[in-house]
């Protein structure tokens, strides 16, 4: 271990001190390393000051914004693709048409890929529930349509900007996929015979309260109205004052409703149909709901 002599010994003249460093060759370096680490430790000290005086100057909404616990960024979730997400499934809007609405309201666009329901259940390595839609985005090859439209909200920003908002859009996904639950009965299962019953138990303002198992147009309403007086939307937005996956899905159950009560919705639902027709407006959606892409078809039975 490197004897390190004391101050008054390298005081003791410019030859003594030159001796001293013949006898302690390793001297220099010890000194030069010595001082390379307490300058790196002062940079160190005095980035954290600094980084701290930073944050804790900022606003509020900034630090919550950027904490750990946030929501993070869409980069978090994914790589970006230089190709088109690609979309399989059947010739249909069905489950698939909230993620058209999302990739193309977000300025991007998407490929489809039509398959049978014989070709899907001969895959099951591509298709492990034995459903559609599917979704190809590069590396990501993923099944479930609602666990494909959380991840199109992720990569496209539309799923709140925070974590209250990623609630709130979570909520109302979950409160259309009931809704959606009891259309797709009223499609194919009753196919529409049953359509006065089920605006009676979904549709009807006056039914609200009944049993409804938490699907019915009115929620949707109420939604609408709290966000626009909590400064959010003005009518126009489910969740805070920007575009989510809520109003996507919202816009497009409304759709489907509007295509079969269309009087009754008119007469009870404005509101609902005011923000309909201001989601059609937007850039990319507009274009596409003009656009051959979008299919006629909407369901499978060419019922609704």
């Amino acid at each position: 271990m490197l004897a390190l002599p004391s101050l008054g010994r390298l005081r003791s003249g410019e030859r003594g001190g030159r001796d001293l460093l013949r006898n302690q060759p390793n001297l220099l370096g010890a000194l030069h390393f010595m001082s390379l680490n307490m300058r790196i430790a002062t940079t160190v000290i005095n980035a954290r000051v600094v980084r701290r005086a930073i944050w804790t100057s900022a606003p509020a909404g900034f630090r919550h914004c950027h904490s750990r616990s946030s929501v993070q960024p869409a980069a978090a979730y994914h790589q970006q693709s230089t190709m088109a997400p690609k979309i399989i499934y059947f010739p249909v809007r069905g489950r698939a048409e909230v993620m058209k609405l999302a990739i193309v309201a977000s300025g991007d666009d998407f490929e489809l890929e039509q398959v049978n329901f014989q070709d899907m259940k001969a895959h099951p390595e591509l298709y492990p529930f034995g459903q559609c839609p599917r979704l190809v985005d590069g590396d990501n090859d993923m099944v479930q349509s609602n666990a494909i439209i959380r991840y199109l909200g992720r990569k496209y920003g539309l799923y709140g900007k925070s974590e209250k908002e990623t609630i709130a859009v979570d909520e109302i996904l979950e409160g259309v996929e009931s809704l959606r639950c009891k259309y797709l009965t009223l499609i194919y299962q009753d196919q529409l015979a049953t359509k006065d019953a089920y605006w009676t138990s979904h549709g009807d303002p006056a039914s609200v309260d009944s049993r409804n198992g938490g699907a019915h147009l009115l929620y949707f309403s109420r939604l609408l109205a709290r966000n626009k007086e909590a400064g959010g939307g003005g009518g126009k937005a489910f969740v805070g004052s920007g575009l989510t996956l809520a109003d996507l899905a919202v816009y497009d159950i409304v759709d489907l409703h509007v295509r079969i009560f269309g009087d009754q919705m008119q007469a009870a639902y404005p509101d609902l149909l005011s923000f309909h027709s201001a989601i059609s407006e937007l850039p990319g959606i507009k274009d596409y709901l003009a656009s051959p892409r979008r299919l006629a078809a909407v369901n499978g039975n060419n019922l609704g």
